[in-house]
């Protein structure tokens, strides 16, 4: 995957996965330069994305060091489950791919 932006309204996405590359992971890593940088982060849902994801401690650091800079952390589908694990739901209403709510442990409100 390259890592070349897409811009559209003065925002600039620059795509970054979880996965077996060294050059990805270091982009995702807590303190790395790309999550000081960014101003939000949006986990894909879908299986098996979600749960590699979730099972990616480096993402999870960093989607935690996100939420508690108070930048926007959002993720669709199956993708709740990381934030649930980086603590980003606690006290928060949050929407899930149906059946996943059961799978989510935290103090935030499914609805």
């Amino acid at each position: 995957m390259t890592s070349n932006p897409i811009a559209s309204r003065n925002w600039v996405a620059t795509p970054f996965v979880s996965g077996s590359s060294p050059a990805i992971g270091r982009a995702v890593r807590s303190g790395a330069p790309a999550v000081r940088a960014s101003r939000a982060v949006v986990l894909p849902g879908g299986l098996p994305g979600a749960t590699n994801l979730l099972a990616d401690d480096q993402v999870v650091a960093a989607v935690h060091e996100m939420d508690q800079a108070g930048k926007l952390v959002a993720a669709i589908c199956a993708a709740p489950i990381v934030l649930a694990r980086a603590g980003a739901l606690e006290g928060r209403r949050y929407t899930a791919y149906p059946g996943y709510d059961e799978r989510i442990e935290t103090t935030g409100t499914f609805s």
